[in-house]
């Protein structure tokens, strides 16, 4: 059966909306990007947008009303931790901005087309240069979020083992028992030379306590830690709640990491080698920021 479409105006041209789909974002989406198509305007960004839009929403159809701040806040956190379709290599921060301004374009089309609640376009943290989330968290941030009851308790001990020992996301989701060894005196030692930013480094006593008991050499130490669409929602659910209003992802814990390092007066060429950065001016941009809070 043909598809019955109705038209609505929006800054003269006419916006395409399926009435199956009028409570659908989605469905709103195809209609805009189709729109574009019939203007001869390059829809390829906004056909990536869309698919990042449905891995997110885990679903082909998202009503409009759940399309709010909260969605949008949620949306652009999944963004700076979501995998390319390509290669399934982390997105750039370039493309992770460029996809999440053009899901807001289209939010605020539909709010042009009283979609959408209006409110929703007075949502200004669209994407800055410098993000909240590449800033450190202070020690005693660090601190409430310790002290915070999470949703998901393996992706509290992930991230806070990651502030206290530099390893990215990749590094902590494929972590095995077999990695953490002691050394000659006793000392646990994490052992990445299998990984691609190959490194050996001791454990502090926090980061040992926070491995709880040893598993089986092939078990991963995280268990049950996998990337998700709600990974970064979860994350950000348990900073709120531990009163840090603003977007964590892991790349944070890594920027604190460094700098608590930093702040011991640790050589920054040795804070480089634990991070696994190739470059030192890698890690020189990363310190080179403010802590979040000064308390």
């Amino acid at each position: 059966m043909q598809e019955k479409i109705t038209t609505q105006k929006r800054c003269g041209d006419d916006v395409l909306i399926g009435l199956e789909h009028r409570d659908d974002f989605i469905g709103f989406f195809k209609k805009v990007m189709m729109d574009r198509g019939q203007h001869g305007d390059n829809c390829l960004n906004y056909n990536m947008a869309i698919r990042y839009v449905i891995n997110f929403a885990n679903s082909m159809e998202l009503p409009f009303k759940k399309v709010n701040t909260e969605w949008l806040t949620s949306f652009k956190s999944y963004l700076k931790g979501a995998r390319s379709f390509k290669n399934q290599s982390t997105l750039s921060t370039r493309s992770a901005a460029t996809y999440f301004r053009i899901v807001y374009s289209v939010v605020r089309e539909a709010i042009a087309c009283n979609r959408i609640e209006a409110a929703v376009a007075k949502f200004t943290r669209v994407w800055h240069r410098t993000d909240a989330s590449t800033l450190p968290l202070s020690i005693q941030e660090l601190q409430k979020l310790a002290q915070t009851d999470c949703g998901q308790s393996v992706v509290k001990t992930a991230f806070l083992f990651s502030a206290l020992t530099g390893i990215q996301w990749h590094e902590l989701e494929n972590l095995r028992w077999e990695h953490i060894k002691a050394d000659e005196h006793g000392i646990l030692t994490v052992n990445l030379t299998d990984q691609l930013n190959r490194r050996r480094f001791p454990l502090s006593d926090q980061a040992v306590v926070l491995l709880g008991s040893r598993k089986e050499s092939p078990d991963k130490v995280f268990a049950n830690l996998r990337w998700n669409a709600y990974l970064y929602v979860t994350l950000n659910k348990w900073a709120i709640s531990g009163g840090i209003l603003r977007t964590l992802t892991f790349h944070t814990a890594r920027v604190t990491f460094a700098h608590l390092l930093n702040r011991e007066n640790v050589p920054v060429e040795i804070i480089s080698e634990l991070l696994g950065h190739k470059n030192i001016k890698s890690t020189v941009r990363m310190i080179d920021t403010k802590s979040s809070s000064t308390a």
